[in-house]
């Protein structure tokens, strides 16, 4: 069955191990901190026969999913933050479809560099805050957060949008660098990413471009990967996560330099 499988399929056990391999590693990455999914799209590209696009949409399609996991397993820890997570998800989804509209007028490398940048910036800023964040907006009044997360959301879903790169990678150091807790900032991500991830997966299913067996298997790997990456989340201190997270983003933003 299983040779069956591989030679229908046209991936050989060896990169079917190794893809298996890169799917746990994301999903733990993402359990733990919310980002490393951007690890995903490269492996299946090198592991399977599919192309960039269906790579992005296979993948996107299976955040999707890990995602509702995510979303339910912090809910029910009392982590995530209603209207936290309701303003930034609000925002990237008023403007991710800009930013994939935009997508036509750039280059990748200059969509790459942007995204670098960005993404250093903020896990620069996120291991240099310390205790004390980068711009504490924690201690404004509601009205105030709702409308800087609103703004961060927008920024998030245009990029989000503009690259193809999942929400959590910005998302997430940006609202430490804001004085939010690190697993606050974890925990809100998982409704941002559902929202991108459905929006999107929409139109990809749409067009036929979603690997649907790639995508199940792969998925259940993942969602395995992802809960003991949370356990460890809940079990690390706040400045231990933090440090996690920083360090992600850097080696994140240092493969898209070199991408």
């Amino acid at each position: 069955m299983s040779h069956l499988f591989f030679r229908v399929y046209g991936i050989l056990p060896m990169e079917t191990a190794l893809l298996a391999l890169v799917a746990l590693v994301v999903g733990f990455f993402c359990g733990c901190t919310s980002i490393g999914g951007i690890l995903l799209i490269p492996g299946i590209v090198l592991f399977s026969h599919l192309g960039i696009h269906e790579a992005m949409a296979t993948s996107l399609f299976s955040f999707a999913i890990m995602a509702m996991l995510g979303t339910y397993l912090h809910g029910r820890k009392g982590s995530i933050r209603v209207r936290e997570a309701l303003a930034i998800s609000l925002g990237a989804l008023a403007s991710g479809f800009v930013g994939a509209f935009a997508n036509a007028a750039f280059s990748a490398q200059a969509l790459n560099l942007v995204l670098a940048i960005l993404i250093l910036f903020a896990g620069i800023s996120t291991l240099k805050s310390g205790q004390r964040p980068l711009c504490d907006v924690t201690g404004t009044s509601q009205r105030a957060q709702f409308f800087i997360l609103l703004s961060l959301g927008l920024l998030v879903g245009f990029m989000s949008g503009l690259t193809g790169i999942g929400g959590p990678v910005l998302s997430v150091p940006f609202m430490i660098a804001m004085g939010f807790a690190p697993i606050v900032a974890v925990a809100v991500a998982q409704p941002l990413q559902l929202v991108a991830g459905i929006s999107g997966s929409i139109v990809f299913m749409a067009n036929g471009s979603v690997d649907y067996l790639l995508a199940a298997w792969i998925t259940a790997l993942e969602l395995a990967g992802f809960y003991f990456g949370l356990r460890l989340a809940y079990s690390m201190n706040a400045k231990t996560l933090k440090v996690c997270i920083s360090v992600l983003c850097i080696a994140t933003s240092l493969y898209l330099f070199v991408r």
